[in-house]
């Protein structure tokens, strides 16, 4: 079934969700996602919204007159459509931080268009007993694998030994708490 972005904007409820954790990614496998169609439609209301009205995404005659078939998406917003794809789908991260991110534009993505999209962990590391590093490569495809587009992300994510360890200490404050005849 090919999903369109906007669609795919609120579908799960967030307690179906699961939340990934440093130890789940920083050595995962490779995941594949779609097929994502960005529609006309939401292309215009981002537009809108976010007023980036380059006439390469706003004018389908501009766009043809400088060799594309059509308006194209743009970068940012071909970012935030995998990462909120993911976090629909797949279960949204214990994100920290965003350390960096850099993307190659290889060819245009049109509106209307099936994309699939890939991301790969390539190297993890411990920060501290809190927090690890995952890098990652996301890549932006057509179902025969053309590239679009690749990103390369580094993100700080909360470490599930730290999450266990912050719910213990809470859980026995209140159960101090209660003993002492301290309500919460």
């Amino acid at each position: 079934m090919t999903e369109t972005a906007s669609e795919a904007a609120g579908d799960a409820p967030p307690a179906a969700r699961r939340l990934m954790y440093w130890e789940d990614l920083k050595e995962a496998t490779p995941r594949r996602h779609g097929p994502v169609v960005f529609s006309s439609d939401l292309l215009d209301q981002l537009l809108n919204l976010l007023g980036e009205k380059h006439p390469i995404h706003d004018s389908g005659a501009f766009a043809e007159s400088v060799d594309r078939r059509q308006r194209i998406i743009p970068g940012g917003f071909i970012h935030a459509i995998t990462s909120g794809w993911v976090v629909q789908h797949g279960g949204a991260g214990a994100v920290l931080g965003l350390r960096s991110m850099n993307w190659d534009y290889v060819r245009p993505l049109y509106p209307d268009t099936p994309f699939w999209f890939t991301t790969e962990t390539e190297h993890s590391e411990l920060i501290d007993d809190r927090c690890g590093l995952v890098k990652s490569v996301r890549r932006v495809h057509t179902e025969d694998d053309r590239v679009y587009a690749i990103g390369r992300l580094s993100v700080v994510f909360m470490r599930r030994s730290w999450r266990d360890t912050r719910v213990e200490e809470r859980t026995r404050a209140k159960a101090g708490q209660r003993r002492k005849g301290v309500s919460s």
